[in-house]
């Protein structure tokens, strides 16, 4: 039968895995004192804990694209582990359709950077394989849509909705029932409105242009400054709210939260430049870790932000965030003459 408490249980159990993640990729491309440190803030982060309890797919993408990026960093160049990462994609791009475009970039990104023409061509044939093995996971569903709706759809309906949402001039912040949307919809499915609400949005961008790129550069906010403190039942309000009805203790809770996690994801961008600087000889690792970060952040720029959708990439952010707590501790040592 349906069991809430099933995947909540399962979603706390990968969670608390993708923990054990943080700590394997750290230690692979810096040292054990960063995975120790991430590791540790990871456990405490509000927003892996919040999500846990709901039924929302941002947890178990995370677990999916963080164990993809471990083995990535520790790929043998070897069949099997190419069809293991092709089938973890395929399973991702079920969960985040957009990832499919993630992965394929991820799988060109492995042969550019490698500068030896040998190993791009070894690269280049696995890199097929896990593309086949993504998209043969991927199929299982694209035929069970096709039996479902008799239309050709790869994964989701949802692209032309999403479209939609990202470009409307009023700049809905959540999915309403209301006009212009219920005249698209017509009493059709969002399945069966797609290719309209696609063609919809593309025509909003072109009559306000102006106002579509206002509100893409509100996404990087409203991505990143947040405490997840929402997902809580008993802090569901907002921090004004909180204030001016003076339940004081949730409105420090709050305030807390909010602090933490823009000082994680401020840390966490110095970190990715200093590592980068510094880590010369692990700059390809380096470019693992970071690319989840910048592709959701661009994918977000153009298309509806909202705090959850940066939950997949926070191990990444935490990691370098870590690497750059512990390299400004290492200096202080440093300078005290404390010997490490």
């Amino acid at each position: 039968g349906i069991s809430y408490a099933a995947v909540r249980v399962i979603q706390s159990i990968l969670g608390s895995l993708v923990l054990l993640f943080v700590y394997a990729i750290c230690k692979k491309v810096f040292d054990c004192r960063v995975g120790l440190v991430a590791a540790g803030i990871a456990c405490i982060y509000p927003g892996f804990i919040g999500y846990s309890g709901l039924l929302l797919p941002q947890l178990l993408a995370m677990f999916l694209i963080s164990l993809f990026v471990l083995l990535a960093l520790n790929f043998n160049k070897s069949i099997f582990m190419a069809m293991i990462l092709g089938i973890i994609a395929g399973y991702a791009c079920l969960i985040r359709p957009e990832l499919v475009l993630f992965f394929i970039i991820a799988f060109l990104a492995m042969i550019f950077i490698n500068k030896d023409k040998t190993e791009r061509k070894k690269i280049f044939k696995l890199g097929i394989l896990m593309i086949v093995a993504m998209f043969f996971v991927i199929s299982v569903w694209t035929i069970r849509n096709y039996k479902v709706s008799n239309r050709f759809i790869l994964i989701s309906s949802h692209g032309g909705d999403t479209v939609w949402l990202s470009t409307w001039k009023e700049e809905w912040l959540e999915w309403q029932d209301k006009e212009p949307l219920v005249s698209i919809l017509n009493g059709r499915t969002n399945s069966e409105a797609s290719k309209d609400l696609f063609k919809a949005g593309i025509n909003n961008v072109k009559e306000h242009p102006f106002i579509y790129l206002k509100m893409c550069a509100k996404r990087p906010y409203r991505l990143w400054l947040t405490g997840h403190s929402n997902v809580f039942y008993s802090m569901q309000d907002s921090i004004k709210n909180y204030f001016i009805n003076k339940t004081y203790g949730i409105f420090f809770i709050k305030v807390l939260m909010l602090f933490f996690n823009t000082l994680m994801v401020l840390i966490g961008f110095y970190g990715m430049g200093l590592a980068y600087i510094k880590s010369s000889q692990n700059r390809n690792y380096i470019r693992y870790i970071a690319f989840p970060i910048l592709f959701f952040m661009v994918l977000h720029f153009f298309t509806w932000a909202t705090p959850r959708y940066a939950i997949p990439i926070m191990p990444f952010v935490i990691i370098f965030a870590s690497y750059a707590i512990v390299d400004y501790f290492q200096k202080k040592r440093t300078q005290h003459g404390c010997v490490l």
